[in-house]
């Protein structure tokens, strides 16, 4: 037998409340970010010369970080209340997920092995060799993040990246 329960503001469930609007785009965003989290499981593993490369590795790292992320989602959305300012909010979520599946990155990163860092060259499907390696995997997973959860990215430290 499995119970489950939600605790979540009766405003969540208007059909035109902003705060709808915004839990529904928080869990577009946990998508998103697990989205880029099996890239990079993905990623290592072409680095590292697996075969697995169809969905294996990657279904194991979204179902580990899916799992981890129900609570923080869960917790969340009880925090939602009338006076929650919607855009502060899903600053606050994108900031708390994007720790959470960095700490899940970069623990696939170190994980990975030393086949991985040395990385091996691929010929791609438009006839382009790609070069895959732990330090290029992560490299795309940053970017990757940054993309996904713009709102949590920090605004200094991107002016200095692209002033450079």
């Amino acid at each position: 037998m499995f119970t489950d329960a939600l605790t979540l503001n009766v405003l969540l469930l208007v059909e035109d409340s902003a705060l709808r609007t915004t839990a529904v785009d928080a869990a577009a965003d946990a998508e998103a970010a697990v989205t880029v989290l099996r890239r990079l499981a993905t990623n290592l593993a072409r680095a590292a010369g697996s075969r697995d490369t169809d969905s294996g590795v990657a279904d194991r790292a979204a179902e580990h970080a899916y799992g981890l992320l129900d609570r923080a989602f869960r917790d969340w959305l009880a925090r939602l209340g009338p006076d929650s300012d919607p855009t502060a909010e899903r600053v606050a979520w994108q900031r708390r997920l994007r720790r959470a599946v960095e700490r899940l990155g970069f623990e696939l990163v170190r994980n990975a092995g030393p086949n991985a860092w040395t990385g091996r060259t691929i010929t791609d499907q438009n006839g382009r060799d790609v070069h895959y390696s732990s330090w290029q995997a992560e490299a795309w997973f940053r970017d990757g993040l940054a993309k996904a959860l713009p709102m949590a990215t920090d605004r200094s430290h991107q002016r200095q990246e692209e002033a450079a």
